[in-house]
């Protein structure tokens, strides 16, 4: 475990700016955007817009981290070696894990500010359910890309596939087939039946892919 912890160090170390990057869309570009909106069209008329917010920027950035995490043991140089000599066959799943871990925890600290910033203003929205439907979301974006990395071998693929998947169910499910397998509740605070509904399916598939990316994980490294 702590060799993992260490290999994760190094990686976002290493990344530099790039590690970076789901700190600033969720702790900069999204309070700015949130500003603008209530100075532009006022609490009562903005909330539902800033709740979409929620579930169009941060989700999708929990699969960048992802991402920096197995890149390397998928399409690194000396990948074969790595993947040969991997202290321990889960070391994969583990780090993609502790990644994800990672995120909820930065997003849990986001809603706690953004909780008090709403307070601040008078804002009424239930900050810890939105965070619980948020947290469910970035699992399973994560889990998806997670499971896909792992069926296909190629971040590249897995990244293509889950931005489809994304950019088609957040902006383009309007009585569609995308309306049916989308995991975003526009429209509707998490607090809400059916918000709530949703949310405790999207985190039972996100452990189901999580779960079963590492069953395919461990059979092929068993197999080595």
């Amino acid at each position: 475990m702590k060799k993992q912890f260490r290999l994760i160090f190094h990686t976002f170390r290493n990344e530099r700016v790039l590690y970076g990057i789901p700190l600033f869309i969720d702790a900069v570009l999204l309070p700015l955007i949130i500003w603008f909106i209530l100075n532009r069209f006022g609490v009562s008329d903005g909330i539902y817009t800033i709740t979409n917010l929620f579930q169009t920027l941060i989700p999708i950035c929990a699969v960048w981290w992802i991402y920096l995490v197995i890149k390397e043991s998928l399409e690194g140089n000396g990948r074969e070696v790595l993947y040969a000599y991997e202290p321990d066959r889960t070391g994969i799943p583990l780090r993609c894990l502790i990644a994800i871990l990672w995120y909820l925890l930065h997003i849990a600290l986001l809603f706690l500010l953004l909780a008090w910033w709403f307070w601040s203003l008078g804002v009424q929205i239930g900050m810890a359910q939105e965070w619980l439907r948020i947290g469910t979301q970035s699992i399973f974006f994560a889990a998806l890309f997670y499971f896909i990395c792992i069926l296909f071998r190629s971040s590249g693929v897995s990244m293509m596939l889950t931005l489809i998947y994304y950019f088609m169910t957040a902006f383009f499910s309007q009585d569609n087939l995308f309306a049916v397998i989308s995991v975003f509740s526009m429209g509707a605070l998490a607090s809400q039946s059916d918000a709530c509904t949703l949310a405790l399916f999207t985190l039972l598939i996100g452990i189901a892919l999580f779960l079963s990316g590492t069953a395919i994980e461990v059979c092929r490294r068993d197999r080595v």
